[in-house]
């Protein structure tokens, strides 16, 4: 008698007996964005107590994540059309999540600045283990 069985003979998995089915979600890719060290200072800077004792690499282990169009082409390596002429919504967003007053907000006068301050990474595939769908915040003008 052999030692392989036929997986219909075996005890099937959790993950199967649970009914989550994860789905590629082909229209979207992410972006995760963590901080880097110039970030940092400057919140220090404009107020030392913001950060409450957190450190650069405690930010970096939970980067702000976005999802963005999936890619337009070969030409659009990793989102960067994309990237290219929406990284102010990106940095907005991340700013906003401090509660700073925009008048305290760094001057980023390009794509550049802001991956100098901040590490951007791009991942194509975006897979959804929920049956729910999305639900999303309610926006500010709504």
């Amino acid at each position: 008698m052999s030692n392989v069985s036929l997986i219909s003979e075996r005890k099937a998995p959790d993950a199967l007996k649970s009914g989550v089915q994860p789905r590629s979600i082909e229209n979207r890719m992410a972006f995760l964005v963590s901080p880097k060290a110039p970030f940092i200072e400057w919140l220090n800077r404009v107020d030392p107590d913001l950060l409450g004792g957190l450190t650069l690499d405690m930010l970096r282990d939970e980067p702000n994540v976005f999802l963005v169009p999936a890619c337009t082409g070969a030409a659009d390596v990793g989102g960067r059309t994309w990237l290219t002429r929406h990284w102010r919504v990106l940095l907005e967003r991340i700013l906003t999540e401090w509660q700073m007053e925009r008048g305290n907000w760094p001057s980023f006068g390009s794509l550049d600045v802001f991956c100098q301050w901040f590490d951007v990474k791009s991942h194509p595939s975006i897979l959804d283990c929920c049956v729910e769908p999305i639900a999303y915040e309610r926006a500010v003008n709504d």
